[in-house]
């Protein structure tokens, strides 16, 4: 090759301006996967505003007070016959305004002995951070090559949950457990694994083909999670002790319960 004539990676080569231009862009484009930034010292969430926007439009700083940033609902034990014994209590922006545009929120899980299980279920907008406060807890999650990631936590232990990955907590210790976490968005949504592939919308046909059931155990799944939906929190009408065997469904609008420990 002449002197005169530059290589194709010389062609390639960015200038520095450019360059700067393409880096920022990458940052730029990562940091829009989480809430954005806020672009004041806070803005309380306006819940009551009729304006539809990404998020909450701010409340007017004039009638903004203390309490806005304080949160007293988590203090009290949930109740362990309810939610498949694993009752969860959260400070999200619907019920914790001052968080609004801070990119986070918080959760209590309180668990039933022997059992007390948060459904396999994933969250579309946020990483969590779970630590382990009280109890052992067995917990996990699934990747996107079907490896499941698990391990039983102890008192003090913390664990996370990467965005988006299907996960779930089981108490496996014989007294009452409780895990506090923490997710990066002040909205982190979230949809249970079996609420949402046997969401009565769906035509069963699909649900067949996909996991090779008959009809009627379509039918009876569907109506269990239908049920588990319209109780607070996904409660199981199951006393406290007793847990829900899915195997073993007896007929249409049921919700049946074991005597027997899942462990």
């Amino acid at each position: 090759m002449g002197r005169g004539r530059s290589s194709t990676c010389d062609n390639l080569r960015l200038s520095p301006p450019i360059a700067v231009l393409v880096i920022l862009s990458f940052f730029t484009s990562m940091a829009a996967a989480s809430d954005p930034d806020p672009l004041q010292d806070f803005c309380v969430a306006d819940l009551s505003s009729p304006i539809f926007i990404n998020g909450f439009p701010c409340k007017d700083p004039a009638k903004v007070t203390s309490n806005d940033f304080t949160f007293r609902g988590l203090r009290k034990q949930g109740n362990l016959s309810s939610s498949f014994g694993a009752p969860l209590q959260t400070a999200f922006v619907t019920n914790f305004p001052g968080i609004n545009t801070q990119g986070i929120s918080w959760a209590r899980l309180d668990f039933a002995p022997k059992g007390g299980l948060n459904v396999p279920h994933w969250h579309q907008r946020a990483t969590e951070i779970l630590f382990c406060q009280e109890g052992q807890l067995l917990v996990g999650f699934v990747d996107t090559e079907n490896k499941l990631w698990s391990s039983v936590l102890q008192k003090g232990d913390i664990t996370v949950f990467p965005r988006g990955l299907m996960h779930f907590q089981l108490n496996v210790g014989k007294t009452p457990a409780i895990a506090q976490l923490s997710l990066n968005s002040q909205a982190p949504g979230r949809s249970d694994i079996g609420a949402s592939t046997f969401n009565k919308d769906v035509i069963n046909q699909i649900l067949e083909k996909a996991f090779g059931l008959d009809p009627d155990i379509v039918n009876q799944l569907k109506s269990f999670f239908q049920m588990t939906q319209m109780q607070p929190l996904g409660t199981c009408p199951c006393p406290v002790g007793e847990f829900t065997d899915i195997q073993n469904i007896e007929g249409l609008g049921t919700c049946p319960c074991s005597t027997d420990s899942p462990m």
